[in-house]
C-alpha cells in the first residue's frame, strides 16, 4: 500500500522484532502491559493472519529510521493500519517504537506517508489513533499531523480523527 516509500510490510521473518518491542516495557509505557514471550507469538500469529486474510483487514509496515531513507537499514519500530468490523471507510493508525526511536522523527515521517497514500490510493474517508491521555509527545504528533481531537474513548484515552476532506484542504493549503 504504501508503494514508493522504504517502508517495508511486516513479514513472517520479523517475529522476533516485532515480539522484542511488543515484550519490552519502555517501549510499551505508554500502551499497555509488555507482552509475555508467548503472549507476543500468539499475537504476532494473528497479524500474521490478518495480512493474509482477503481482503486484508489491516496492513503493517516496519518503520527505518528515516522515511527517505534510500539505503536499508535495521528498523526503527512498526506502524500499522487496521481497519476495525463495522468501520469500513475508516481505519485506526498505530505506530510502536522503542524509546531510542521516539522524538527522532521516525513516526512523523511514517505517518505522514502513511495519510497521503491512504487518502489518494483507498476508499477511505478518515483515520484515528489513540493514546494515553498523558502521553504529550503523542499529542503533538497528531496535531502536527493534522488530527483533531475526538470523542475521548476508554478512560485514560485520547482519540484523534483525521478526516480525507480535512486532509484534501490542508494538502491544498500548503501546494
Amino acid at each position: 500500500m504504501l508503494a514508493g516509500t522504504p517502508l517495508r510490510v511486516l513479514e513472517a521473518r520479523d517475529e522476533a522484532l516485532y515480539c522484542a518491542l511488543y515484550g519490552d516495557p519502555d517501549t510499551m509505557r505508554h500502551v499497555g502491559p509488555a507482552l509475555a514471550p508467548e503472549a507476543g507469538r500468539t499475537a504476532f500469529a494473528r497479524v500474521m493472519a490478518q495480512l493474509a486474510a482477503r481482503p486484508p483487514r489491516a496492513a503493517y509496515w516496519l518503520l527505518p529510521w528515516r522515511v527517505a531513507a534510500t539505503v536499508a537499514g535495521p528498523p526503527a519500530g512498526l506502524m500499522a493500519l487496521q481497519i476495525h468490523a463495522g468501520a469500513g471507510d475508516a481505519a485506526e493508525v498505530g505506530v510502536l517504537l522503542p524509546p531510542g526511536a521516539q522524538g527522532a522523527g521516525v513516526a512523523s515521517a511514517g505517518i505522514a506517508a502513511l495519510v497521503d497514500v491512504a487518502f489518494t490510493a483507498s476508499p477511505l474517508l478518515a483515520l484515528w489513533t489513540r493514546h494515553v491521555r498523558d502521553h504529550a509527545a503523542a499529542a503533538g504528533l497528531m496535531r502536527r499531523a493534522g488530527f483533531q481531537p475526538a470523542a475521548d474513548g476508554l478512560a485514560g484515552e485520547c482519540r484523534w480523527r483525521l478526516t480525507r476532506a480535512h486532509w484534501a484542504r490542508a494538502t491544498q493549503e500548503a501546494g
